[in-house]
């Protein structure tokens, strides 16, 4: 497919390839990040749902100005490439672009225009620093109207601080025009409302396919009639005025009040069983849960980088009968339901969905139904021990916020019905875990456990010598206690270090705190950590814990020398491999 804009243009990825292949290759591209999870099994992902038309059809775009051209960056640079001739942005945006295009230059500087199309022209924004006089920039909202004509329909403004990486800035204020325009997903449907710099999905086609999907794996082609309906990141809620229009009660939860605001109108309006709560997820999940409310089904739609570890154990326990999973992300996605998997959801089914052609860009609905909690990976058992393969985000035994725990998981195998723990893994560590399959084993097993080796595997920020000896008293119940850890950095990976961590002890922590004091912490580790690594880590390669993981421990047991190994976990493979690349030890490597 021909675009005047290809060769410097970021944004369509697969514009060269046949609509064939695009598809293949999206469809790829999610079983791909699940098939990285041995536990999800082999993944049954039906193929790509075609979009039509896939030129034309965005339902918003957010554009860089600068000196003039309006577009996006050119690949790899921060130059802006002009693109009058962009094929996928909708035929009445590409119009106000073109108005806007002959305005220019304003009297002051635009840094962006956010174009949002709804079904009788455009709601604009224009993207202006914070010190923009408010004079011009209303006047430069009245002059975008009266150049571009009937195709505005409203214009809004929207003050951006200076360096940010959001092309949006503040809440949009609407100069001319209309504030709010109704909506409908579903020509018969109910509506929903949009404002300037409201969230769309790209594709209303599309959106509209995968609407109609959730609600058949709600109903199950019977009424909704009285079914509870939890809605995470409900945004102005079109979704759940759907299922709301259809019977179901819906509690939509939005972070972002004015959108919240748009789906209780919408629902007051019109009379539907929806209630909107502005409110962050996480926190409002754990009151539902203090509350002791529970939910016929939940839907969840997070942003690309996926559910937070918490409020995964959260929705598992909030939901009854079904978790709707819709992703932008298929590494998230993967991660998301390996942890549900462990939390007793499995899937019963994988769609993806081509919301956006000629990108690599992939949605995937996900529908997960309790299958029961399955028991741990057993490394090693004897008479006296069971050696488990702990997994990320588990506690070892039930405290606080972690209702579920690995010690519950262990006491369903055989013979463990009263098994205790020998030592625990922090919850955000994965590896080898040692249990007693009683009580009256565990001294003896942890005097074995202290005389032998434990091996960590471990990314540090930074780079940090060749090998080390950390020694160090921790605090132990207020009191200092003798502390030392050793390592050995297996190699450099974008700039920190892989290490194999040995501590001589097992207090809270140690290696944690130890290498944080040392000045390079555990990237992903929120307590002892580096803010900024961890946020760039966490958007990058979506890593939700520290990297740490129990890899190997050497002891003797029942007269001999045994050695217990857990492979990397997955999560922390992936990320082992998109930091290492082809030059980087393999994960079953680095302990050699």
């Amino acid at each position: 497919m021909e675009c005047p804009h290809s060769s410097t243009c970021p944004g369509c990825p697969y514009i060269e390839l046949s609509y064939a292949e695009q598809l293949s290759r999206k469809r790829a591209r999610v079983v791909s990040a699940l098939s990285e999870f041995g536990d999800l099994g082999a993944p049954d992902v039906s193929f790509t749902l075609p979009a039509d038309p896939i030129v034309g059809y965005r339902e918003r775009s957010k554009l860089v100005v600068d000196e003039g051209r309006i577009g996006l960056f050119a690949k790899g640079t921060h130059r802006v490439v002009d693109l009058p001739g962009c094929r996928v942005m909708h035929a009445d945006a590409k119009a106000v672009v073109a108005k806007l295009r002959e305005l220019l230059p304003f009297s002051f500087p635009l840094r962006g225009v956010d174009l949002r199309r709804v079904d009788d022209g455009v709601l604009v924004t224009l993207i202006v620093p914070e010190d923009a006089p408010a004079d011009a920039a209303r006047d430069a909202a009245r002059a975008l109207r009266d150049r571009a004509g009937a195709v505005v329909v409203s214009v809004a403004i929207s003050r951006r601080a200076e360096g940010s990486a959001q092309v949006l800035g503040g809440p949009p204020s609407v100069v001319v025009g209309k504030e709010r325009v109704a909506l409908r997903v579903s020509p018969d449907g109910p509506y929903h409302f949009a404002e300037p710099g409201s969230f769309a999905q790209a594709h209303r086609g599309q959106e509209r396919a995968l609407v109609n999907a959730i609600v058949r794996a709600l109903s199950g082609g019977r009424s909704l009639e009285g079914t509870h309906v939890l809605e995470l990141y409900a945004g102005a809620s079109a979704l759940g005025l759907e299922l709301a229009a259809r019977g179901a009660k819906v509690t939509a939860v939005e972070a972002f009040e004015p959108a919240s605001r748009l789906a209780a109108d919408a629902a007051r309006e019109q009379g539907l069983p929806l209630t909107a709560v502005a409110a962050d997820a996480p926190r409002e999940t754990r009151n539902l849960l203090l509350r002791d409310r529970r939910f016929d089904a939940v839907v969840v739609n997070p942003p690309r980088r996926g559910l937070p570890a918490d409020l995964r154990e959260d929705v598992s326990r909030l939901a009854r009968k079904l978790l709707v999973y819709v992703s932008c992300e298929p590494a998230t996605l993967a991660r998301d339901l390996s942890d549900f998997r462990r939390l007793g959801f499995s899937a019963d089914s994988l769609s993806a969905y081509d919301m956006m052609p000629l990108t690599e860009e992939v949605e995937t609905l996900a529908v997960l139904r309790p299958t029961g909690v399955p028991e741990p990976e057993v490394l090693f058992e004897s008479e006296r021990l069971i050696a488990v393969a702990k997994a990320p985000h588990e506690s070892t035994t039930p405290q606080g916020e972690h209702e579920s725990s690995l010690l519950a998981r262990v006491r369903t195998l055989p013979g463990a019905s009263f098994a205790v723990p020998v030592h625990r893994l922090d919850a955000g560590t994965s590896g080898v875990c040692l249990f007693a399959r009683d009580a009256k084993y565990v001294a003896e097993l942890a005097a074995a456990l202290a005389a032998g080796e434990k091996e960590y595997v471990a990314v540090a920020h930074g780079v940090t010598r060749d090998k080390g000896s950390i020694r160090r008293p921790l605090s132990e119940h207020g009191r200092p206690k003798d502390a030392r850890t050793r390592y050995v950095r297996r190699a450099i990976v974008s700039g920190h270090s892989l290490l194999v961590a040995r501590p001589d002890e097992g207090k809270k922590h140690q290696i944690r705190r130890h290498l944080a004091a040392i000045g390079h912490p555990i990237v992903g580790d929120d307590r002892y950590g580096d803010v900024r690594t961890n946020r760039h880590f966490l958007s990058k390669y979506f890593l939700d814990r520290p990297f740490l993981h129990c890899a190997r421990i050497r002891l003797r047991h029942e007269g001999s020398e045994i050695v217990l190994t857990a492979k990397l976990a997955p999560d922390l493979a992936v990320v082992l491999r998109a930091l290492a690349g082809s030059a980087g030890p393999a994960p079953q490597e680095i302990l050699v």
